[in-house]
């Protein structure tokens, strides 16, 4: 789940996103990310698979809008791992 906090976080700059990063190079790992808010997200991110669009983040629904958009969310996760 990305948030313009967790872009901004200088923790998950130096320590958190290069280490996902490098494990989706080199050890396989499927990087199945989730825009939050409205946000200029970084390359580093949308160069994966965007669960939902981020020119719709989720806290732009309500309602039946952001439960379809989970239910959506939800399906495309469990294709991915074949489920």
């Amino acid at each position: 789940m990305v948030s313009p906090a967790f872009i901004e976080s200088n923790y998950i700059a130096k320590h958190e996103l290069p280490q996902l990063l490098e494990s989706a190079e080199f050890d396989g790992l499927v990087i199945f990310w989730i825009p939050l808010k409205p946000a200029t997200y970084p390359n580093e991110i949308k160069q994966f698979q965007e669960a939902h669009s981020p020119s719709v983040p989720l806290s732009s629904l309500r309602g039946a809008k952001r439960d379809q958009a989970l239910v959506d969310i939800a399906s495309k996760l469990a294709k991915s791992l074949n489920l």
